[in-house]
């Protein structure tokens, strides 16, 4: 085997390393200390069964048994976050703010516990007798408010802003019932 084609995977790990380096150098993205070191986290809700219209809270859970990381890309806005509900038939759609949050999105080390609240209604809904209505986008009802999703089984899932450098959470199964 000539001397070249031994150093080939070498010279492959170093072109990768480098490549690697210059991301972290230039600020495309901050390395995640915590990962690989105990990084897990996962949606904690205080029910799995609601009554439609009604809303859920929790927590999304972020345990770190690596040294605190930031989730922010170098030189913009903290990412945000919601939690979703989902199933074959229906998907929430999750709007942010178009307004830069700013300053540090820092996962610590140990147990981060960040509030979620979910709802189990339309997000979004037309005026009565404002045109069609549709599954997705039905008519507000008369009191102003936003109709209830209809029942049957979803799946909580968590949506955010920006990519972050966490496992993909979970989703959770929730059962929404009826009434509301």
């Amino acid at each position: 085997m000539k001397l070249r084609e031994r150093l080939i995977p070498y010279l492959l790990l170093g072109v990768l390393t480098l490549a690697v380096g210059l991301g972290l150098g230039l600020g495309l993205f901050e390395a995640p200390v915590g990962v690989g070191h105990g990084l897990s986290d996962r949606l904690e809700l205080t029910s799995t069964h609601v009554v439609a219209g009604r809303q859920i809270k929790g927590w999304l859970v972020i345990e770190n048994g690596g040294s605190s990381f930031g989730l922010n890309r170098r030189n913009q806005c903290k990412p945000g976050f919601a939690v979703a509900l989902a199933n074959k038939h229906y998907q929430q759609e999750i709007a942010f703010d178009a307004d830069c949050e700013s300053g540090r999105f820092t996962v610590a080390q140990g147990i981060t516990r960040l509030p979620i609240t979910i709802l189990t209604t339309y997000e979004t809904c037309r005026p009565i007798g404002t045109g069609p209505i549709t599954p997705e986008m039905p008519y507000r009802l008369a009191d102003g408010q936003f109709p209830p999703i209809p029942s049957g089984r979803y799946f909580a899932h968590v949506v955010w802003t920006d990519p972050v450098q966490l496992p993909k959470v979970k989703a959770v199964a929730v059962m929404v019932l009826p009434g509301g």
